[in-house]
């Protein structure tokens, strides 16, 4: 479920155009900040057990308040700095639900974590084609297109990643928790910024086919980092 995690990224990373050029705000200071709460990115796996879950936790918040720390000392203050808080902070509220053991969501995220698992070779290969795709933008794309390109982009990981769980899962509760998960951390926001721009829809078809990739170009491991590549000439 934490898969729609990636999207707070794309939010978070549309500020990076304005990010301070100060020291205490380059790439190593943010890379540090890790990418634990960015689920299937680095392998195959979510917690499933709950002292899986309690280590998992600390590891995911504490990220979470790097980055936001991040954000309250290097964003200019403007659009994407609200936009970035406003990820983050729902973002919060979706992981101290599913951290806390006194709240539903608790209980709902260990039932439904071994689907998730059973899932989880699928969906880390969508994440790793998403980073491919984004890469691609950022290196190919127009700068007008390359909002519109990313959002197709991410659309598309939405939807690989629910078509993995119902052929390697099917349990149609976990779907639904990802949905839920998705709409309350990111609904209104990936409308605002993507609007029409969704995976298959005629707006994305219309875009037209990127230039692939060369041989010596390939996509930054960190999340972090590729979508600085994505941002950095952004109008």
């Amino acid at each position: 479920m934490e898969l729609v995690i990636l999207g707070v990224f794309l939010l978070f990373g549309s500020g990076a155009c304005q990010i301070k050029n100060v020291p205490e705000c380059n790439d190593a200071v943010i890379e540090a900040c890790g990418e634990q709460f960015v689920a299937f990115a680095h392998g195959p796996r979510v917690a499933e057990t709950l002292s899986e879950l309690e280590e998992s936790c600390k590891r995911e918040l504490k990220g979470l308040a790097c980055a936001r720390n991040y954000a309250e000392r290097c964003l200019v203050v403007g659009f994407f700095r609200g936009a970035a808080f406003t990820a983050l902070t729902t973002l919060k509220e979706e992981m101290d639900r599913k951290c806390d053991s006194s709240h539903p969501n608790h209980k709902r995220y260990l039932e439904n974590a071994h689907c998730l698992n059973k899932a989880g070779e699928r969906i880390h290969k969508c994440v790793e084609l998403f980073k491919e795709e984004l890469y691609t933008v950022a290196l190919k794309a127009a700068t007008s297109k390359r909002i519109p390109y990313g959002c197709c982009a991410y659309n598309g990981l939405f939807r690989c990643k629910q078509e993995s769980l119902e052929q390697a899962c099917g349990d149609p509760k976990t779907i639904q928790l990802v949905h839920e998960t998705a709409e309350h951390v990111l609904g209104d926001l990936v409308k605002v910024f993507c609007g029409r721009y969704e995976s298959g829809s005629s707006d994305c078809k219309s875009l037209g086919k990127l230039p692939a990739l060369a041989a010596n170009e390939t996509a930054p491991r960190s999340f972090i980092l590729l979508l600085k590549a994505f941002v950095t000439t952004l109008p």
